[in-house]
């Protein structure tokens, strides 16, 4: 969180590191609730970047309701049609592309509000190819996949301060728009489709 700004609306503020100098690095994060969850029986680690926006299904992947900025805890594991006909293997990438949105979303809001140019993805679920992909077609920054880790908020709070651990430097940029036209016009149907939710 850059020095004398406030948090926006629904964020969360979180203080990651103290240093020797007592000055402290937060971090704004927005969250997902129980993703792990809503994916635990679909087969999402053979998702494939030509998977995602085969049609005009949209997802919420939060079991346990939209965290942060939203915190709804009505608006769960939802999608905007039926789904109980299509095979394990669609089901999954509606979830990936669920989970790419709403980062997408929260990435925007940081982008307005705090002039961010680029996104460092580390560890867990980013190592899935579709995931960076479609995170990096959704956004107007520049993606990058951290080769380390540490990817806790601890480690970003080190290299945001410049202190670097010899992977740090390490990075794959994740070229933009090169595979998944059609996923940024998706992506601007589920934003008014969430929107939609959010008022009812």
């Amino acid at each position: 969180l850059p020095e004398g700004r406030s948090v926006p609306s629904g964020y969360l503020r979180t203080l990651v590191w103290q240093d020797a100098a007592q000055q402290m690095h937060q971090a704004v994060e927005g969250t997902l609730n129980s993703i792990a969850a809503a994916l635990a029986n679909y087969p999402v680690s053979s998702c494939r970047v030509e998977d995602l926006a085969q049609d005009d299904i949209f997802c919420l992947a939060e079991p346990s309701g939209l965290g942060a900025p939203y915190f709804r805890s009505d608006l769960g594991l939802t999608f905007s049609a039926p789904v109980e006909h299509l095979p394990p293997q669609r089901i999954a990438a509606l979830l990936i592309e669920g989970i790419i949105f709403r980062v997408a979303r929260i990435l925007e809001d940081f982008q307005r509000e705090f002039g961010l140019e680029r996104v460092y993805l580390s560890g867990g679920l980013s190592n899935l190819p579709a995931l960076q992909q479609g995170i990096a077609d959704s956004v107007r920054l520049t993606v990058y996949l951290l080769q380390q880790t540490d990817a806790s908020l601890l480690g970003a709070a080190r290299l945001a301060a410049g202190i670097t651990f010899p992977a740090a430097a390490e990075s794959i940029k994740i070229d933009a728009g090169t595979k998944l036209p059609h996923l940024t016009a998706k992506y601007g149907r589920w934003k008014a489709w969430l929107d939609g939710l959010l008022l009812a």
